[in-house]
């Protein structure tokens, strides 16, 4: 998947679209939360995860293309509906 998603973004780029990455900080991230401070792992009623690795990382990219004036669009590709419909199918 990741190989994948880093070639289509190199074709991006290959077109002329300014593409970036954003990753959680160090601080945030996943095996961080669950090895050095034992938070147990996400489920369908325990999700920690969304907020810590996509949102608060796309949310400070974000604020660095505001802050250069930069106009821009942002894709969070992820599980979500899946995810919601396992919610929801939850006792």
């Amino acid at each position: 998947m990741h190989n994948a998603a880093m070639a289509l973004l190199n074709t991006l780029k290959q077109r002329g679209f300014d593409t970036r990455v954003a990753l959680p900080q160090l601080d945030h991230r996943y095996f961080v939360y669950m090895l050095g401070r034992g938070v147990l792992p996400p489920s369908n009623t325990f999700c920690w995860c969304t907020p810590k690795l996509k949102v608060m990382s796309l949310e400070r990219e974000l604020e660095i293309l505001r802050q250069q004036g930069e106009k821009f669009l942002c894709s969070l590709a992820s599980g979500l509906a899946s995810r919601r419909r396992g919610i929801t199918a939850s006792p």
